[in-house]
């Protein structure tokens, strides 16, 4: 879940931007384990689903921004 405020990493996404990763987060975080973050199939998949949630490409710029962030903070291993 995005922190309120903002963290400085994420801080250009509107509130509706924060609301769809947040309920995209909840739906594509299910079947991940700790260190998810390190195998970079994980991390596409992970990416994929997101995006699908949300409803951009895979490779846009706000959600590779929010993956980043993920992985740096919500991977128990590397958070």
């Amino acid at each position: 879940m995005i922190p309120d405020p903002l963290p400085a990493e994420l801080a250009g996404l509107t509130p509706a931007q924060v609301d769809a990763y947040n309920a995209a987060w909840a739906v594509c975080d299910d079947d991940l384990v700790a260190g998810w973050s390190a195998d970079p199939d994980t991390v596409a998949a992970l990416t994929q689903c997101l995006a699908d949630e949300v409803g951009v490409p895979a490779d846009d710029a706000d959600l590779t921004t929010f993956v980043d962030w993920l992985a740096d903070n919500e991977d128990p291993v590397t958070g």
